[in-house]
């Protein structure tokens, strides 16, 4: 009955272990997906097992990082062949790198572009060919040194040289091959990620280097939306933050939330975005990395409108134009060279041609009505002063009336006076 129980058990655990196994593989990020590359040419358990440990592993970083690194196009092979039997590196065939005494035929890992790490050598040994702490974090800490940023290698920011300076000979007193900048940023950024127990050493013994990978991730900033106006972004939390200041190109903006969106802009152009995190008394305590957004360009923008407008422009003589109307016609050669470069929208150009023809209208009215031939105007009665003299004639003229009417009057009686 013992014997039967047991197999029972058994019998159900194979029956669950594929689905634990499918359900972890989903739930790797699809970031680290998309940058690893896996090549496993021996199908064994083992190797199986070991790839599966080493992508576990390389899931622990940032997914900020990820993201990032997997925008980039970088590439992370891992192979249970030799570096040189690949195709993407049989050029090193007995090459010798850099701080090492054996050829790429023997070295299990490499950190570029496209990376490498050999299947079932994560751990450091002579067996293994290497000291790292754990070789694919190691070189994938190549791969993020260069190409989580665009045109930033993150080893030679001014920033981690003084941590490297600093904590170099703490960490690694007696191994010089750490010297070189780029190998350390890559061995710390393996102890960072690799267990706790590691990353408190690197707290411990690196203090200034495991600050820079703690803030590392919050100095990404990620573009979530775009259009031919508009852009929006955000970045990972920092612990201390208390408000950030958003710069874009020359203007600031202050937010309280690790996000940022901004509207009514040019299309098919470039803005400049970096953001600054303060703390509680408004200092400055920790910048992002510069990020380069483009906003979409605008497509079959109809000028026919503005065109005409502007034909009607010239074919008003400069002296009869208006200063407003100059203004317009600049705006409008501007605005052409912006539609030939997908910045204006149509709602834009629509509203200049408008404004061109309002001011065109009310000049060819004012010309009309100025070259408008004079006529007499008549029907209409003409006020004249009157002369204060002129208002006695007819008084006057009247007593001269009177006293010639009595003159004769009396001629006539003085006449027939005589008579009788």
């Amino acid at each position: 009955m013992k014997k039967f129980i047991m197999y029972c058990m058994l019998g159900l655990l194979f029956i669950i272990l594929p689905t634990v196994t499918s359900t972890q593989a989903a739930e790797i990020n699809p970031y680290l997906e998309k940058i690893i590359d896996l090549r496993i040419f021996d199908t064994t358990e083992k190797n199986n097992q070991d790839a599966a440990e080493m992508i576990e592993r390389l899931d622990r970083v940032d997914d900020s990082i990820l993201r990032n690194v997997s925008n980039s196009g970088a590439r992370m092979i891992l192979s249970d062949k030799k570096l040189v039997e690949l195709p993407e590196f049989e050029e090193l065939r007995g090459v010798i790198p850099r701080g090492h005494t054996e050829p790429w035929d023997n070295v299990p890992g490499l950190g570029g572009f496209i990376s490498y790490a050999a299947i079932g050598k994560s751990e450091p040994s002579i067996k293994n060919n290497h000291g790292d702490i754990n070789l694919e974090l190691h070189e994938f800490g190549h791969i993020v040194d260069m190409y989580t940023f665009e045109g930033v290698e993150l080893s030679a920011t001014e920033e981690f040289r003084a941590a490297h300076k600093q904590d170099k000979d703490n960490i690694f007193p007696e191994d010089d091959y750490f010297n070189y900048v780029d190998e350390y940023f890559a061995e710390a950024f393996a102890y960072y990620y690799y267990t706790e127990a590691s990353k408190h050493i690197l707290y411990e013994k690196a203090p200034s280097t495991a600050r820079f990978f703690d803030n590392l991730h919050t100095k990404i900033l990620m573009v979530i939306a775009r259009s031919e106006h508009s852009f929006k972004i955000v970045w990972d939390e920092h612990n201390q933050a208390s408000t950030y200041m958003v710069r874009v190109n020359d203007k600031e903006y202050d937010v309280t939330e690790p996000e940022f969106s901004l509207d009514n802009l040019l299309g098919n152009s470039s803005y400049k975005v970096q953001v600054f995190t303060k703390d509680a008394n408004g200092k400055v305590i920790s910048s992002s990395y510069e990020e380069v957004v483009q906003t979409l360009k605008y497509e079959n923008i109809d000028v026919s409108g503005l065109v005409d407008a502007y034909n009607e422009i010239k074919a008003i003589d400069v002296d009869n134009r208006t200063e407003a109307l100059n203004q317009l016609k600049a705006q409008s050669d501007t605005m052409f060279t912006n539609i030939e470069q997908g910045r204006i929208s149509q709602e834009k150009v629509d509203k200049l041609t408008d404004s061109i023809m309002v001011k065109v209208n009310d000049i060819k009215f004012d010309l009309v009505m100025k070259n408008m031939p004079k006529r007499p105007v008549t029907g209409v009665a003409t006020i004249t002063e009157e002369n204060p003299i002129m208002s006695f004639l007819p008084l006057v003229f009247a007593v001269f009336g009177i006293l010639i009417v009595a003159g004769g009057v009396l001629v006539y009686l003085l006449k027939s006076n005589k008579k009788g």
